[in-house]
């Protein structure tokens, strides 16, 4: 008897090991019907860091389901091992960047760890306003990739952008789709690719506001939860140096978005640990300036933080946001090596806009493209032969748009078109 008193014993002592108490459930009760609409989507201009649940809070359970319908429910995934939870939006360029590092997570914890990438929100759609802006806010990267969808409207047309997500994308994590009231996203914080690292017992391990963003550590957190020993990480120190790309001054028409470039290069052999900070933003009246490194910042934020790996280059754009009034605007930038003392640099950048004295444009072979500025429409006159063809690219050189002309007046719809500066080449048989 005493013999099996102890086998009880230790029988409830491993279910312990695998009971969670989770906050009630945040949905859903059943897979979403393709019409079910989204709902309105509440703009958040706040830090992702502080959105949502914490380290040391206790998640709410929640039963989300892939594209083919399939349920999965957080409560059941605790019970064989601890869950890392991502955000994912196919518009947002950092989460993106981040898949890679994801497939190798999942793969290098296979068994340990269970990976879901939860997709939420468009973080930058076309046309819609973007939810971390309030503005439409379609960025270059998306524009050069040809990544330009709609905010869906409902659950079917997000199944439909998830499942052309992973056509065109190597994604090895199971894919969640946040239901038609974006249950998970307003839970969990608002943002377009933050993260959670939940032990067994359901509570937050590690939280990062944008997934393995230094100096935040994703594999760290995971070795330090499965192992209990803690991280040594990298070996810093490393300098930098910085260079203008182009001209620290750019100008355009009055409601554009300027562009200056410059780029961040580690020819050292250790880990470089770069502050960046505004330090002035002396804009006009209708004017804003954003700075944008491996994540693109919004108009309000003034500070970021780059680990900048060995041999490492990383692209700096200064954005300059122009008002409807000619005007000029002025940002100073300061990145700053936090364990090289005197490693920095100081760089100032300059936008300005000039009146627009031009109604229409006339071109070689009879060709008038109005009005300018233009809005969501441009029309165009020619006298080109067959065959005859539209280029359109931004100041870089990048085509942005290619469209057949036929004769007569033709309407170009470009609304989708970040504000800017645009060149606009016509092509036909016999030239250019």
């Amino acid at each position: 008897m005493k013999l099996i008193t102890t086998i009880l014993l230790l029988m409830g002592l491993s279910a312990h090991l695998y009971t969670q108490s989770l906050k009630p459930t945040i949905g859903l009760q059943s897979v979403p019907q393709n019409t079910d609409p989204i709902c309105t989507i509440p703009i958040y201009t706040g830090n992702f860091n502080n959105s949502g649940l914490q380290k040391g809070d206790t998640v709410p359970d929640f039963t989300l389901y892939t594209v083919g319908g399939t349920a999965v429910s957080m409560a059941t995934e605790l019970q064989s091992g601890p869950v890392l939870l991502v955000a994912g939006s196919y518009t947002c360029p950092v989460f993106r960047d981040r898949v890679p590092n994801l497939n190798l997570v999942s793969q290098t914890n296979a068994g340990k760890l269970k990976v879901f990438i939860i997709y939420t929100v468009e973080a930058h759609p076309i046309v819609d306003v973007s939810p971390y802006s309030g503005t439409v806010w379609v960025t270059s990267r998306n524009q050069q990739e040809g990544i330009l969808h709609r905010q869906p409207a409902t659950y079917g047309e997000r199944q439909t952008l998830v499942n052309t997500m992973l056509q065109q994308m190597n994604i090895q994590p199971t894919v969640l789709l946040d239901g038609p009231c974006n249950e998970w996203w307003s839970t969990y914080g608002p943002a377009p690719n933050n993260a959670y690292l939940i032990d067994t017992t359901g509570v937050v391990f590690a939280k990062h506001g944008w997934f393995n963003k230094a100096p935040e550590n994703i594999n760290c957190d995971i070795d330090l939860l499965l192992t209990g020993i803690p991280c040594g990480g990298g070996q810093s120190g490393g300098s930098f140096t910085f260079e203008l790309v182009g001209d620290s001054m750019v100008s355009g028409n009055p409601g554009s978005v300027l562009n200056a470039y410059g780029r961040l290069i580690n020819n050292s052999a250790m880990d470089a640990e770069i502050d960046v900070v505004r330090t002035q933003n002396n804009m006009p009246t209708g004017w804003g300036s954003a700075m944008c490194l491996d994540i693109c910042l919004a108009e309000w934020e003034d500070t970021t933080f780059l680990l900048l790996a060995p041999g490492d280059t990383q692209l700096y754009i200064m954005y300059f946001y122009t008002g409807a009034l000619p005007a000029n605007g002025h940002a100073q930038i300061s990145f700053r090596n936090t364990k090289v003392s005197g490693n920095g640099f100081i760089q100032n950048f300059y936008g300005a806009t000039y009146p627009v004295t031009v109604a229409q444009i006339p071109e070689p072979n009879g060709v008038k493209i109005w009005p300018n500025p233009f809005d969501e429409t441009i029309q165009i006159a020619h006298g080109l032969h067959e065959l005859a063809e539209l280029g359109i690219s931004d100041l870089a050189g990048r085509m942005v748009g290619r469209f057949r002309l036929d004769k007569g007046i033709a309407a170009i719809h470009l609304g989708h078109l970040p504000s800017g500066t645009y060149l606009v080449r016509t092509m036909d048989s016999k030239g250019q």
